[in-house]
């Protein structure tokens, strides 16, 4: 009887441990949510225009690192200074990118903030590779942001431990 007793305390206990856990990993990731610029920043070194409002931002629901995220800004006046390193021409294959990892993603994205590749942007494209990793043949980084000239949105898409290099 007193085994049974035992059992169901350290049950209760690994159990009420379990949910402690789920709860403050869902918090720490509201947190990183809402400071996107933050995260960017620690994650790529870029600084974001201070000038932008958040739109949208979701990533996917993993319990890692890797995987697709996006957000959508929208600029109060044209961030000059920053736009300078961004691609002035449009790009056939960054369009297709973007198309196709968009409709792959396990994200939900409302159609209002999915980019418009009709339209006139400047982008930018930034890759880095994970030597280190052979377990994963070695993955890599990377982030396409689109800069949208006719309403100054700012559409960033960024996937970690990718298993395939995008040619753009």
């Amino acid at each position: 009887m007193k085994n049974k007793v035992f059992v169901k305390k350290i049950i209760a206990s690994i159990a009420t441990v379990c949910g402690i856990a789920i709860f403050c990993c869902s918090l720490i990731s509201c947190v990183k949510e809402k400071d996107y610029r933050a995260v960017f920043l620690h994650n790529w070194g870029v600084e974001l225009p201070e000038n932008m409002e958040k739109q949208f931002s979701k990533q996917e629901d993993n319990w890692g690192h890797y995987g697709a995220r996006f957000a959508t800004f929208i600029c109060e006046s044209e961030p000059t200074e920053f736009l300078k390193d961004f691609e002035k021409e449009r790009s056939e294959n960054v369009s297709k990118h973007i198309d196709k990892a968009l409709s792959e993603a396990r994200i939900k994205i409302p159609e209002k903030y999915i980019p418009d590749m009709s339209k006139d942007y400047y982008w930018k494209y930034y890759c880095r590779k994970h030597l280190d990793n052979q377990e994963y043949k070695n993955p890599v980084d990377y982030y396409i942001m689109l800069y949208f000239t006719d309403d100054m949105r700012l559409s960033i898409y960024q996937y970690f431990e990718s298993n395939e290099i995008p040619k753009l």
